[in-house]
C-alpha cells in the first residue's frame, strides 16, 4: 500500500478545485476578449481618423486626385 495521500481527480494540488480553475479560466478569457476589443477599437478609430483626414484633403483641394493621377502617367 502506498503512503501517498489520495487526492480527488477533480482537485489539483497546485491549481485547486476544478470549479475554481474553470472560474479563473473564464475570468482570464473575458479579460483577454476585453483587451482585444479595446485594441481593435483603437485601431478602428486610428484608421477612421486617417480616412477622414484624407477625405478632408481631397475636399479641400479639388484637383488633388487629378494631380496624383497625372503624376503617375
Amino acid at each position: 500500500m502506498s503512503n501517498k495521500p489520495t487526492v480527488r481527480l477533480s482537485h489539483h494540488r497546485t491549481y485547486g478545485s476544478r470549479i475554481r480553475r474553470f472560474a479563473t479560466h473564464l475570468s482570464n478569457r473575458s479579460l483577454q476578449q476585453l483587451e482585444l476589443f479595446r485594441t481593435l477599437r483603437k485601431g478602428y478609430r486610428y484608421f477612421r481618423s486617417l480616412s477622414n483626414f484624407r477625405k478632408d484633403c481631397v475636399q479641400s483641394f479639388p484637383n488633388y486626385q487629378k494631380k496624383i493621377l497625372m503624376s503617375k502617367v
